[in-house]
């Protein structure tokens, strides 16, 4: 049962068919979120938003079989509800976090099993887009941001970056615009073609806090640079890459970014 109404059913799915989908073997499982199929007490597992809820709505009703699962995407400085706050109300916990009894990220990256003959043919094929999209790139650093005032004080580290290299700020906190939500896609796709790197810094250094952009930008001809507290080595494959955290200084990193411009080889390791 979602207890909530969030994100179009918790960004699952309402039914059985979101089951399917996830390769459960299990064929008597739903999820709803009407309270009135069954009584509430009665639901094997009931899912709960961390952040708007409060104590007094809690069901009255609980049977021992039933699991309450407390669900969360943002960083604990987003929200107003604590997990201390609801200590041994919950069974589960579906977060973000890589500790969760159910891990919830914003994306995942999975190594394919088997290659098939199709498969080195497309690998072919994507290293001519490759060689076909390195013909075009003229800019150095992009970043796509519209939090400036944030935990991570990211806004600064770029500012001082800056300092040594460009960095071509999309968005509230930057001079450039490039549309809206709904043009994202177009939009990494002119990053792509024009830029040789991206910025992903998260907004604040929370456990595992790595957010949908960084996943996204992986499937595009540009390297990511990240900024935060998410464990990049087991998310994301080898040298796909670049940490801030292995560079003491920004002139350090912004040193590097300029070694990777010249060495279009060394640039190219990192989509193998």
């Amino acid at each position: 049962l979602c207890f909530q109404d969030y994100g179009k059913s918790f960004y699952f799915g309402f039914g059985h068919k979101p089951f399917e989908a996830a390769c459960c073997k299990e064929k008597r499982c739903f999820m709803t979120d009407k309270r009135s199929i069954i009584p509430i007490e009665d639901f094997d597992a009931v899912l709960m938003h961390l952040r708007p809820l409060k104590k007094k709505y809690l069901p009255k009703k609980r049977k021992r079989h039933q699991r309450w699962v407390m669900y969360e995407r943002e960083p604990p400085p987003y929200s107003s509800n604590k997990p201390r706050d609801f200590d041994g109300v919950f069974n589960w916990t579906m977060t973000y976090r890589r500790d969760s009894d159910i891990i919830n990220g914003y994306g995942a990256v999975y190594k394919k099993k088997d290659f098939t003959i199709e498969d080195f043919s497309n690998v072919e094929r994507l290293s001519d887009s490759l060689d076909s999209v390195m013909k075009t790139k003229n800019k150095m650093v992009a970043w796509f941001v519209s939090n400036c005032k944030v935990g991570s004080k990211r806004l600064e580290y770029v500012k001082e970056l800056q300092m040594f290299i460009p960095v071509d700020i999309y968005g509230k906190c930057g001079p450039l615009k490039c549309g809206t939500r709904r043009r994202e896609e177009s939009c990494n796709k002119k990053i792509e073609k024009e830029y040789k790197f991206y910025l992903s810094f998260e907004n604040n250094f929370c456990k595992d806090y790595v957010t949908e952009k960084f996943y996204k930008i992986l499937s595009y001809y540009i390297i990511p640079i990240v900024r935060g507290s998410g464990d990049y080595a087991a998310i994301a494959p080898p040298h796909s890459y670049i940490n801030v955290e292995d560079f003491r200084i920004p002139r350090d990193l912004a040193n590097y970014l300029y070694y990777l411009h010249r060495n279009e080889t060394a640039y190219m390791e990192y989509f193998k």
